[in-house]
């Protein structure tokens, strides 16, 4: 008999809920073991009409309802919404039906309502004020500056404290910084008739979000039980993070599930995905801390590479309705049409098992065998995947996908397939696999000339790489912190962009005299790095060293015929680019030589000691994020001393950096 997935997980979790329908959830991440309750029997070949509970077949009032899982022991009805939904819809139609008796017939005066308003109140104070006469020049001042369609000035008066249900009138058309600020306490939400955008953060923003409703008028969304969809219905936009359900059935006719549409969702154990799906977003699941299974249609045809990012507890995805699983190799004539995706054994393959897609991070196994037919490891594959202690590939395995793109912010943790597996050792490869091959658990490709991946919790305090490799490839050495010392020998000519990022404990890099080139950020995030001196044949370098908040000095070989080390920082040759200094260099002063024409971005982003830069008038181009601007802390932000007119005192006008007269710079020791 075929199991079920809500009759194994109905209860199985359930110190989710300690308090009953009141409780709180557990974040299963801090109970420090892995829950050692039985998997879910589900069968690797079934249909829709098997799985209980069965998705929807229209966007209709009762599609949660159906999706979620019912407390029969406590005689609710299947088909209703429990009966927190229940209270919350009541309330929020009360809600509703004393706001529009008191919204404002003039559109142009948009006013937020919250439950803490009372019209008989609003109405008392507006007749006092028109009983004053300067309160009615006041009055009308006010009315001229909130004439704007979006007025957040009026909104934001109107909500006080931290509201928890919130009214967007007519007449505002989206929501702006402040307010959504404000909105992190909301629990309910209506949009109203004239609303036209959301926010991309918009899903990070609402912390306390249960509901959301919209205008039945709006042309641009509706809403069916507390869930924002677009208008047409086809594409599901918010679930709210606080919902409280523990599975949920998407329903038909959606198409695509946008970025962050479920964002923190930390009740839900169970997504089931309709049969009209075809597009996972980047984050369409994101920190879904307490999911554990996912059923995807057979037909769906894109899933982006981070579509479920940072749900460290999936245990299983399901293609419903796909081929026969246990069927190792496809058929002699390729997939059936339309069909891009299968699952076996919980894991996400492409429909001809030649790409591993994604091995879900919740699995407890300590050891993995990729499986024969596998070609390629898809860019995220293993990502944060808790439990592996070891991989194992096999001898078809030709290509491992990374991060192509550069790296243009400073979260990089999940740039490999392996990102963030904090409990991997070592790599096995097949003798007979012609590509890739492993030396002490370390894994090379072709010959081991190109270092691929060192494990990231190999526990080694000093790595001298081989004499055969010449390349250190991509973020082949990021995210281990146990590694101290690193010795690049002569054959080395290239070390890849992210080769040791965020390597913490690495205290000193020896390079050879044949480095020919760093790539982007390569050493980014050492944070015992103190002191690096460059070869004499390095020509390529890209912000190798941001975030190395302990470097105190760059030293440049004299005979560098393209750098050269200046009062401990990284200048061109003849000076003219200042390229990189030090975090921890001494100092809360810098007097930027005359020679210096450009300010090379990141040069001085780091240097959170440094108060004060005299920026000369010779200096003609300063690149982005080359200061530390007002984005951070303001207690540590720099000041540019520059001449009224001069591109330093226009640069920081126009990235909101301090800046004063250079004649006002405060003359202090300059230390080298």
């Amino acid at each position: 008999m075929t199991n079920h997935p809500s009759d194994n997980h109905s209860d199985r979790h359930d110190d989710l809920h300690p308090g009953g329908e009141g409780g709180h959830p557990v974040n299963r991440r801090n109970t420090g073991n892995k829950t050692s309750e039985p998997k879910p029997q589900v069968s690797e070949n079934r249909s829709p009409d098997q799985i209980e509970p069965q998705p929807p077949r229209e966007l209709c009032t009762s599609a949660e309802g159906k999706g979620a899982t019912p407390d029969v022991k406590r005689g609710e009805d299947p088909s209703s919404p429990p009966r927190q939904e229940i209270r919350a819809e009541e309330k929020l139609r009360a809600e509703e039906n004393l706001s529009a008796k008191d919204t404002p017939s003039n559109p142009q005066e948009p006013t937020a309502r919250t439950e803490a308003e009372h019209p008989k109140a609003e109405a008392a104070g507006e007749k006092s004020n028109n009983d004053n006469a300067g309160g009615k020049a006041d009055s009308q001042a006010k009315k001229e500056a909130d004439k704007e369609e979006d007025s957040p000035g009026r909104i934001l008066r109107s909500l006080n404290g931290k509201p928890k249900h919130v009214f967007l009138p007519d007449g505002v058309k989206k929501i702006s910084a402040p307010l959504l600020r404000l909105l992190g306490s909301a629990e309910t939400l209506r949009l109203g008739a004239s609303f036209e955008e959301l926010p991309e953060l918009f899903p990070l923003a609402v912390r306390s979000l249960r509901s959301i409703e919209v205008s039945d008028k709006n042309p641009n969304f509706r809403s069916v039980n507390g869930v924002l969809y677009s208008k047409d219905g086809k594409t599901l936009l918010l679930y709210p993070c606080r919902k409280r359900a523990r599975s949920f059935a998407v329903p038909e006719p959606v198409k695509t599930i946008a970025k962050y549409a479920f964002c923190r969702c930390e009740w839900l154990r169970s997504l089931f995905f309709p049969d009209t799906l075809r597009t996972l977003e980047e984050k369409a699941v994101f920190e879904c801390s307490n999911l554990l299974e996912v059923y995807l249609p057979r037909l769906i045809e894109t899933i982006h590479h981070k579509a479920f990012f940072k749900a460290d507890f999936l245990e299983r995805i399901e293609v419903l309705g796909g081929p026969d699983p246990n069927q190792k190799l496809p058929p002699a004539e390729g997939a059936p049409a339309g069909e891009r995706y299968r699952s076996v054994d919980g894991i996400l393959y492409s429909s001809d098992q030649k790409r591993l897609v994604l091995y879900p991070g919740g699995r407890d196994d300590p050891c993995f065998k990729i499986p024969e037919t596998v070609e390629v490891i898809g860019r995220y594959a293993f990502n944060r995947c808790l439990a592996l202690r070891t991989i194992l590939l096999g001898a078809s395995v030709r290509k491992i996908e990374l991060l192509a793109e550069p790296i243009d912010q400073c979260c990089y943790a999940n740039a490999t397939p392996f990102g963030e597996c904090r409990l991997l050792k070592s790599f096995g490869v097949d003798p007979a696999n012609p590509v890739f091959r492993s030396i002490d658990g370390v894994l090379y490709q072709n010959d081991a000339r190109v270092l691929v991946c060192y494990p990231p919790a190999k526990k080694d305090r000093a790595f001298r790489v081989p004499d055969s490799v010449e390349t250190i490839g991509p973020y082949a050495l990021a995210d281990n912190d146990f590694l101290e010392r690193v010795i690049v020998t002569n054959s080395v000519r290239t070390i890849e962009q992210g080769a040791f990022l965020d390597c913490g404990n690495l205290r000193s890099v020896a390079f050879s005299d044949n480095l020919r080139s760093m790539g982007d950020r390569a050493f980014a995030l050492c944070d015992s790095l103190t002191t690096i001196r460059i070869p004499k044949s390095l020509r390529g370098f890209d912000r190798c060293f941001d975030g190395c908040l302990s470097l105190e000095r760059i030293d440049v070989d004299p005979e560098n015929p393209d750098f050269r080390g200046y009062l401990g920082m990284l200048f061109s040759k003849d000076l003219t680019h200042l390229i990189h200094c030090p975090a921890a260099r001494r100092g809360e002063s810098l007097v930027v030589p005359d020679q210096v024409t450009t300010i090379e971005s990141g040069a001085l982003e780091d240097c959170r000691d440094l108060c004060a830069v005299k920026v000369p008038a010779t200096v003609r181009v300063i690149e982005p994020r080359a200061f530390r601007g007002r984005n951070f802390d303001s207690d540590s932000s720099q000041t540019i001393y520059a001449e009224v007119g001069s591109a330093a005192w226009d640069f920081a006008k126009e990235n909101h950096v301090r800046v004063a007269d250079i004649d006002d710079f405060p003359e202090r020791e300059f230390l080298d």
